[in-house]
């Protein structure tokens, strides 16, 4: 198994700094509870602000301009293009099938196409930052270009799965979602197949199964709630234009921007945390990279550690 952020070789601008010592501050490896979950991602994301609200924007500015053609196209009735492709077929009844189907469909391609994409690169800013190492924006996005279609397939694996989750009475939703949560990370880090990808995440997920459910709906629970916070007064700009479709898009694009760039970060840089508690839990990767980290011996014949 390969790790890319344990690899001598460099991939763009990186430095390698000692374990557990980022250059954006310190965070050790070890088992996290929720709190500290919660904790270390608000403080990942601060600590890497910029480029993670660069790629953020990267997705948002994408899903607003959708909402906005599409809601044109359809009189104010399409809804919003949130990433989601059960959105679109959420209150159908106020909106023609034709809206519903389009919504739907686009969707579908943001969630599959570039929001992977986009969950990669800043894996990769969260991990190295985490291991020590550095990527900016652009040379953390430009190096999981090579696996965009790993991760592509890995991801509508993943959305397939929860087709008869959802339709199981919406309680397999929450199971399916959470042995799929890791793939992104997994392939961002360890660079391996989508198949691959999917197998590793139920193995690292299966053992602590029902907590990371748990773990799973606080996280959507927090997320929801920051993003509604921080969306509130475009939404209601939105109710209050309802009859002017041109403004009335307009605000709902602005509400998607401003939680996109909210809701992206925490979901990734949640997801890779867990990656890492989980390696930690079922394989002691705490105790791989500090033994990675200990000075070679200079008698061949003397003690492992001096």
């Amino acid at each position: 198994m390969s790790d890319v952020l344990q690899q001598s070789e460099n991939r763009g601008p990186v430095s390698r700094g000692p374990i557990n010592s980022a250059a954006n501050g310190q965070f050790a490896l070890a088992p996290m509870t929720i709190a500290d979950l919660l904790d270390v991602t608000f403080e990942l994301i601060k600590a890497s602000w910029r480029s993670i609200t660069i790629l953020s924007l990267m997705l948002a500015i994408p899903l607003a301009l959708s909402t906005f053609i599409l809601n044109l196209a359809f009189g104010g009735n399409a809804g919003e293009v949130t990433g989601s492709p059960a959105d679109g077929l959420t209150n159908i009844g106020t909106r023609t099938a034709a809206a519903a189907v389009s919504v739907t469909l686009m969707s579908l391609f943001i969630s599959v196409v570039p929001t992977p994409l986009i969950a990669g690169a800043i894996t990769r800013i969260v991990a190295g930052s985490y291991l020590g190492r550095e990527f900016d924006a652009i040379s953390a996005l430009k190096s999981m270009i090579p696996f965009w279609l790993t991760l592509i397939g890995a991801v509508l694996i993943a959305h397939l799965a929860l087709i008869p989750g959802t339709m199981a009475f919406g309680i397999g939703y929450f199971a399916v979602s959470t042995i799929f949560w890791i793939v992104v990370p997994v392939i961002a880090v360890e660079e391996v197949g989508a198949a691959e990808a999917l197998r590793r995440s139920w193995r690292l997920i299966a053992p602590r199964f029902f907590q990371y459910v748990g773990v799973w709906l606080v996280a959507a629970v927090v997320a929801w709630f920051v993003g509604t916070i921080v969306s509130v007064l475009p939404t209601i700009a939105a109710l209050v234009a309802t009859h002017n479709t041109f403004l009335a898009s307009l605000f709902q694009g602005m509400r998607i921007i401003l939680s996109t760039i909210v809701v992206t970060p925490l979901a990734a840089v949640i997801a890779t945390l867990v990656y890492f508690d989980a390696r930690v839990r079922v394989e002691g990767f705490d105790v791989q990279m500090m033994a990675a980290d200990l000075p070679e011996p200079t008698d061949p014949q003397g003690p492992v550690v001096p």
